[in-house]
């Protein structure tokens, strides 16, 4: 996940933490829309 957060970071300008909350948030949402099976390996991405 931190090579996402550096991604948002760098492209958008924000700081490691906003990216690193941007990130969490959209990362979240998606759980909630993904099937059960699929949004489980979105944990996998989280520290």
């Amino acid at each position: 996940m931190n090579e996402l957060v550096n991604v948002v970071a760098q492209k958008t300008g924000m700081s490691q933490e906003d990216a690193q909350k941007a990130v969490t948030a959209v990362i979240d949402f998606l759980k909630t829309k993904l099937p059960p099976p699929i949004a489980s390996h979105l944990d996998a991405l989280m520290p």
